[in-house]
């Protein structure tokens, strides 16, 4: 295509733009149809009349509307509440007051001509104040609002607005580059219509674009300029290594250069941190990039000695795929924008992971001081989190923004991994007729993404199909009763038999059908569940946590299996490329690093890639050639288990693991064996097939059906082409006498279980079927995709068999070992389901052209019926469960009110700003003013996990005693002389708050070294105010604001 076309054709986007804004009319937006806090702020709930829905203003409420000029005609059309006064404006600015004198609301229309500055994305905020609101049935209410209409009221030529227009112009753009992969004509011909679809939208549909145009606002910022540009240096330090270790595979690997990068930075910095090299500083991560980057360097030098050039790289992949970490990055900011509580650091374990960050950036070594166990450093899997740290240190971060900016990283290093290794699975794929197309690779990297990320599980279609949150209770014949009930249009579901008595549930006999729509974001979380013994007699269903990441990306939580996430998916990279390259001994090495890093990042993530590598390993060597085949195997598990021992030990020199009971008493004397029977159990629960298929029926569907189906006509690919060097692989034979029996046996075991209560039971004969299947495979790609599926297997049967002993055990002995296996099981089925759809479909098409080349008539009816039922046994179940998986992503979009309102910032504490600024300033105070060595004191309870630890986690500052239940006292719970300290602790801090006489107090406070003393509301709450009074007449007041105040020991300083 001439440059001049294609500059015509993005031109066509911004033209559109300009010219549709000139012949734009007035704009109507209704306010009960707006669930965005974008577009509103302080109105009730939607109400409706005979009139049609509308929504009562506030004490304070803002109404954002798109605006075409500045001077406008602003028609309200609504009613006053009786007694109200409600003053409209713009900003500060009151364009009207108008006051209600009839005892009866009136609907009437109000209308104002007046200037309307809109701002760069061509909107206005609207505020309504209420002076006074009147009060009916204890709600301050103002205006009724059911439309309001903003017309220009000048005619003439206009400019869209700045940044919009911009956006508009630059978007095609952007998109045309990420799609140059495909031609430039195809790649510019779509980014162009894609952006005209956007400007109509923008221009008819305003509110449909107006969040996502503010999202962009936002994310225009300088602090994410400084980590985008700190992910790109440590990319490039990364770079040369990944080259090497990655090279079998498409591009070399670049796409997983930062993911490595990072974690070799972490690595080398954490190491010398530990080894007390340096401070963990600064000048520590620079000499940790420059360490990285002198060894691949190094590496590839030796290499190109020995004959290796560098790969040939594709400008227009590298540009694609950078243009994909934009988009991840940006995907990250508004999930913690639109989350569960916005970037708010408020909720679940957020304090935690926060706290584990300031300290980090607060004391240079590692591991880190603890601010909730103050004397003591971490006893936890903290490595995730020092890679945050090394980010924010290198682009001078505050801890609390650093969380929101590093879970952004997170899920943009995701997007592209989880993208890359569908797309490297394919186009290490050989079909036997016809070569890979890349548009075929990028659908199913995209398919991949979709799979992984939006999509839940089928909980929440349930949810939607029985009207009711409450369907976990019902058992598979009770959700038949309710479904029937509810088709048959039951407002109250009558079951034949009760419910088992559920966690907070009580046991029941009928169900409410919820209003519509019944959707809970977070129930999906739970589909499995035991049913435990009581005390009391009886039994008590109780679920373990079944997350999976559009959950967890939801609810914001930044932690140990959130983190693993991106390294997760390097070591499948990693397992890629063994089998792709033939096992060779650096990728081996880094195969071994990724595992060990795994254990220091999430420990219950190393077995399984562990397992993933070593058989990766295997296959590699036997797809490498019958030369010297034991020696290349014992040489690359030799460099693995170097490079696991290696990244481990320095862990291992800081941390105890907690202590637990013994599986068997014979293994309690085995090295390593005898420590892993220390806290493992036999599981005497079994998970049912309901809860499984729920959660996993939409990936195993197309796994299963490609299980089923075997290799195929597939072959290595010439080492002419991208990714397999080996060329032709040579075939593995598995008699068909053996595959029939693991089939059969698939049948059997499932009928068996079912019967015998070990549902689950027929995934031992399926992971038997996958690895087979692997064994067979010629193609690296399809080879590795059943491996990785029988892996997940492997993770999804354990559970079944024993569980891991820990606090959580009295509760429901298997949650937390379903909770991690499930969670990695989730990322890797659902890259192999997405892989396994395109590859069934291939074959669909592959056997269409032999029946047509073979047969010299039309094949018989029956034939062609028999073949196509097939395929349809696959893909209508898949159809059927990709619709009630996207149900989720629909529902948090649509049905979901967050618990905080979203907000544009990366500042974690911005939320206390508006809820408790005495407490912020508190917290700014200890940060600004505590020493390194000094301690603090806060109110202690096992009853208030986040607020009375906030002054300790938010600064860093260390206190005598945090949050203890599931934390500091878990984490410690193999330590007895840290857990005697603990509990003396937690007997001094209420002593030190109720003290009656100066000299307890003094004692105290020197006993544990306490330099400060925290009192707010909580202390007051819990203990009194009686040492208070001692404080303030024998201690230096140093901070006090509202009802917070810090005093200072006097005989300090």
């Amino acid at each position: 295509m001439r440059t001049w076309k294609v500059l015509l054709l993005l031109l066509v986007p911004p033209l559109a733009a300009l010219l549709l804004w000139q012949y734009q009319g007035g704009t109507v937006v209704r306010p009960a149809s707006l669930p965005s806090f974008d577009q509103l702020t302080g109105f009730e709930p939607v109400e409706r009349n005979a009139t049609g829905a509308y929504r009562w203003s506030g004490p304070e409420a803002r109404l954002s509307l798109p605006v075409h000029t500045e001077r406008s005609l602003l028609r309200l059309h609504g009613a006053l509440a009786p007694g109200a006064t409600v003053a409209i404006g713009v900003g500060e600015t009151t364009l009207a007051r108008l006051v209600s004198d009839e005892p009866e609301p009136q609907l009437r229309y109000y209308a104002l001509l007046a200037p309307l500055p809109a701002d760069s994305l061509g909107w206005i905020d609207i505020h309504l104040r209420a002076e006074p609101p009147a009060v009916v049935e204890g709600r301050q209410i103002g205006l009724a609002l059911f439309e309001v209409v903003v017309r220009p009221f000048e005619a003439g030529p206009r400019l869209p607005p700045g940044f919009a227009w911009l956006t508009l112009s630059i978007l095609p753009v952007l998109l045309a580059l990420g799609l140059a992969g495909l031609g430039l004509t195809r790649a510019v011909t779509i980014a162009s219509a894609a952006g005209v679809a956007l400007v109509f939208v923008w221009a008819l549909r305003p509110e449909l674009t107006g969040s996502f145009l503010r999202d962009l606002h936002a994310f225009v910022d300088p602090l994410v300029l400084r980590w985008w540009l700190a992910l790109q240096l440590i990319g490039l330090t990364g770079l040369p290594i990944t080259m090497l270790a990655l090279r079998s595979l498409p591009l070399a690997g670049y796409p997983l250069a930062k993911i490595l990068g990072l974690l070799l930075v972490t690595l080398v910095a954490w190491v010398g941190a530990i080894a007390g090299l340096a401070p963990f500083e600064v000048p520590l991560v620079i000499g940790a990039l420059l360490v990285v980057a002198l060894v691949g360097i190094g590496a590839w030098i030796i290499a190109h000695r020995r004959g290796l050039d560098w790969p040939r790289l594709n400008w227009r992949a590298i540009v694609g795929w950078e243009l994909l970490l934009l988009v991840g990055l940006f995907a990250g900011c508004m999930f913690r924008w639109h989350g569960s509580v916005g970037p708010a650091l408020t909720g679940t374990e957020k304090p935690m992971e926060v706290m584990i960050i300031n300290a980090l950036l607060r004391y240079d070594q590692i591991p880190p001081a603890s601010p909730w166990f103050a004397g003591y450093p971490f006893n936890y899997y903290y490595l995730g989190y020092v890679a945050i740290g090394a980010l924010a240190l290198l682009t001078g971060t505050p801890g609390a923004y650093a969380f929101n900016l590093g879970f952004a990283v997170v899920v943009a290093l995701i997007v592209v991994g989880v993208a890359y290794l569908a797309i490297a699975l394919v186009r290490l794929t050989h079909m036997a007729t016809r070569p890979v197309r890349q548009v075929e690779a990028l659908a199913v990297g995209l398919l991949a993404l979709i799979f992984v990320i939006p999509l839940g599980s089928q909980a929440s279609a349930i949810q939607l199909a029985v009207g009711t949150q409450s369907w976990w209770v019902l058992d598979i014949d009770q959700l038949g009763e309710a479904l029937q009930q509810r088709l048959a249009g039951a407002a109250t579901i009558t079951l034949s038999r009760p419910t088992v008595r559920g966690w907070e549930e009580p046991a029941r006999s009928e169900l409410t059908v919820d209003p519509w729509p019944s959707f809970d974001w977070f129930r999906p979380s739970r589909v499995i569940f035991d049913e435990m013994p009581l005390a009391e007699g009886g039994v008590e269903r109780r679920q373990a946590i079944t997350e999976f990441p559009a959950f967890t990306f939801y609810l914001g939580d930044l932690h140990p299996h959130t983190l693993a996430l991106p390294i997760a998916l390097l070591g499948l990279g990693l397992a890629l490329a063994l089998v792709a390259g033939g096992a060779q001994p650096l990728t081996a090495a880094v195969a071994g690093s990724v595992v060990s890093a795994l254990y220091c990042i999430n420990s219950w993530d190393a077995p399984t890639y562990a397992l993933l590598s070593v058989g990766a390993l295997g296959l590699g060597v036997w797809r490498g050639g019958e030369t010297r085949r034991w020696q290349r195997l014992v040489v690359a598990l030799g460099c693995f288990g170097l490079a696991v021992l290696v990244t481990v030990v320095p862990f291992l020199l800081t941390f105890t693991a907690p202590a637990g009971s013994v599986l068997d008493e014979s293994f309690a004397e085995l090295p390593i064996i005898g420590r892993l029977a220390t806290m493992l159990a036999w599981s005497q629960h079994r998970s049912r097939l309901l809860g499984f298929l729920v959660m996993f029926g939409l990936f195993l569907v197309p796994i299963l059906a490609a299980a089923l189906r075997g290799p195929g006509e597939t072959e290595a690919r010439s080492p002419h082409d991208q990714g397999d060097h080996l060329g032709q692989a040579r075939p593995t034979y598995v008699p068909d006498w053996l595959v029939r029996s693991v089939i059969w046996g698939g049948v059997i075991t499932l009928v068996v279980g079912l019967v015998i209560g070990f549902p689950l039971l027929f995934l031992l004969p399926l992971i038997v079927l996958l690895a087979l299947r692997a064994w067979q495979a010629q193609s690296a790609g399809l080879s590795v995709a059943y491996w990785a599926a029988a892996v997940g297997g492997v993770a999804l049967f354990v559970p079944e068999v024993i569980y891991i002993e820990d606090h959580l055990q009295t509760i429901m002995s298997r949650q937390n070992m379903i909770f991690k296996f499930y969670y990695q099981v989730w990322l890797i089925w659902g890259i192999v389901a997405a892989y396994a759809v395109w590859w069934l479909t291939a074959q669909i098409g592959l056997e269409r052209k032999q029946v047509h080349d073979q047969a010299k008539t039309s094949p018989p009816v029956w034939q062609t019926w028999l073949r196509q039922s097939t395929h349809l046994a696959w893909m209508l179940p898949l159809i059927i469960l990709l619709a009630g998986a996207s149900i989720y992503p629909i529902g948090l979009a649509r049905w979901t009110e967050p618990a905080l309102p979203g907000e544009r910032t990366f500042d974690g504490m911005a939320f206390l700003a508006k809820t408790a600024p005495d407490e912020l300033g508190a917290i700014r105070w200890l940060e600004a003013n505590v020493g390194l060595e000094e301690r603090m004191v806060n109110g202690f309870c096992n009853c208030e996990y986040e607020r009375l630890n906030r002054a300790s986690a938010f600064s860093g500052v260390q206190s005598v005693l945090g949050w203890l239940v599931g934390h500091e006292r878990l984490w410690r719970s193999g330590l007895a002389e840290q857990i005697a300290v603990m509990d003396e602790r937690q007997r001094d801090v209420p002593a030190i708050y109720q003290a009656t006489t100066l000299e307890t107090a003094l004692e105290l406070l020197h006993k544990h070294n306490i330099s400060y003393i925290y009192m707010s509301p909580l202390e007051r709450e819990f203990h009194g105010t009686q040492g208070e009074q001692l404080f303030a007449k024998h201690f230096e007041l140093v901070y006090s604001q509202g009802e917070f105040q810090i005093y200072r020991r006097k005989d300090e300083r």
